[in-house]
């Protein structure tokens, strides 16, 4: 295995996590603070140098400096609103709440 792989497998069980509690309380659009709140949180526990901004209360943005100097600059963007559907998954982690919505990650 390679070591990307292997730092793949490391984290992958948390992954999956984050991912779940985010399907769980999924949030319409210009609803969605709570989400990216849980975003933000996990952004700052990171052990990388993040500069995390909050542009709007629903959005966030994490820039990763690199320290060889300047260079090419990626982007990713990521939607974290719901969309107003009933979801009939049957998973345990399908969307809560009385209001049923369904996340697409």
């Amino acid at each position: 295995m390679s070591f990307v792989q292997t730092l793949i497998t490391a984290v992958q069980p948390e992954v999956v996590q984050w991912r779940r509690h985010i399907h769980e309380h999924p949030y319409v659009a210009y609803e969605e603070q709570p989400t990216a709140d849980y975003v933000a949180d996990l952004l700052s526990c990171m052990p990388a140098p993040l500069d995390i901004r909050r542009l709007t209360p629903n959005s966030v943005v994490a820039d990763l400096r690199g320290g060889a100097g300047e260079g090419p600059m990626y982007a990713l963007r990521a939607d974290m609103d719901a969309l107003p559907l009933q979801e009939e998954s049957g998973e345990p982690f399908s969307s809560a709440g009385g209001e049923r919505r369904a996340l697409q990650l």
